[in-house]
């Protein structure tokens, strides 16, 4: 059997694409926001290349 993968969903996307927004318009990369907004790097990467699904929380 095969790796499961989630599908991402509507907001998932929307949020990549806004905390993509949100860091050109800062010209920040992943690791300076990772470490400025305590998300731990590995899981906002993930977050931003849609292999997960972010938990609102």
């Amino acid at each position: 059997m095969g790796k499961s993968s989630k599908v991402p969903t509507i907001e998932s996307k929307a949020l990549s694409i806004a905390i993509k927004r949100a860091m050109a318009t800062r010209d920040m990369k992943v690791k300076p926001l990772a470490e400025a907004s305590g998300v731990p790097y590995g899981t906002l990467r993930r977050i931003l290349e849609l292999n997960t699904v972010a938990d609102y929380e």
